[in-house]
């Protein structure tokens, strides 16, 4: 447990705590995934055979030695560039989570189609006529169901410190002294970037919990800029949340009903918001 641990973790973790908060934290929860997949490609946990903590530590934080893929390695060229790089001692030289999403995309994508080809060259090179064999269609391609495909428009996360969903929606129930201490502004980011993806109508779960908080802030005045039209802003993201067959919200529709009720942001309803 030991042994692994000291290779996913940041090296910058191993060699400076302070560096490592400053600096480090927001690539610190990336380092793993590269690694992870290396054990799966080489079928073999890091420093196998080296149950010696303290030398492993001495390799990766002095030595700057990171365990390499064996010449054989079937993986990509770009993927194994990709883990050199997400392994980098320095943190500011990894490469960002989107781009890692890009190069695994791109990675699946060719492997589809190194093995369409080689299918389509098998068949090409039979000789002796035969009866056409049915193929099964295929439930889906990486490209055209969207379920299965990995995202184009991902939010840039490091504009938000990479703070999850799950982080920033505590930012405002965070107090001391009495005081709000939570990252109201890192927060609202967050939620506006996930809000914004994904097709209108088609919103998911993530989705779902942004368009919440996006909207809770601005009602709240915790936003740092209003946007234009912000109260037809608020009833739009709250009704939209309320309709949601999850009911992620309950109180989405409570919020929604007020708006309703006094008309803002939408016309006035006694009707509807006593429902």
């Amino acid at each position: 447990m030991l042994r692994t641990h000291a290779i996913l973790i940041s090296p910058n973790f191993i060699q400076h705590k302070k560096r490592y908060e400053e600096a480090d934290g927001k690539s610190n929860k990336f380092i793993s995934s590269p690694y992870l997949t290396w054990e799966i490609a080489e079928e073999k946990a890091p420093f196998e055979g080296n149950d010696d903590i303290m030398d492993i530590t001495e390799k990766v934080r002095n030595k700057k030695y990171r365990e390499p893929f064996s010449e054989n390695s079937e993986m990509p060229p770009k993927f194994i560039q990709l883990v050199e790089e997400a392994v980098h001692d320095d943190p500011y030289e990894r490469p960002k989570i989107t781009k890692m999403f890009e190069v695994l995309r791109d990675c699946v994508k060719d492997n589809l189609n190194k093995h369409s080809q080689h299918s389509q060259d098998l068949s090409s090179s039979s000789s002796k006529p035969s009866t056409p064999k049915f193929i099964p269609k295929r439930a889906f391609s990486i490209d055209q169901d969207s379920s299965y495909s990995l995202p184009t428009n991902l939010p840039d996360f490091e504009s938000f410190n990479y703070m999850t969903l799950t982080e920033a929606a505590k930012q405002h129930k965070l107090f001391k002294g009495g005081k709000p201490v939570g990252d109201t502004r890192t927060a609202y980011k967050c939620f506006e970037a996930y809000a914004n993806l994904g097709e209108k109508n088609r919103a998911n779960r993530n989705q779902i919990i942004a368009k919440y908080y996006k909207a809770y802030y601005i009602s709240k005045g915790l936003a740092p800029t209003n946007p234009p039209d912000k109260d037809k802003v608020v009833a739009e993201l709250f009704k939209e949340v309320a309709d949601d067959e999850a009911n992620e919200f309950p109180e989405a529709k409570v919020r929604y009903g007020d708006c309703l009720y006094y008309g803002k942001g939408v016309g006035q309803n006694f009707s509807e918001a006593l429902k």
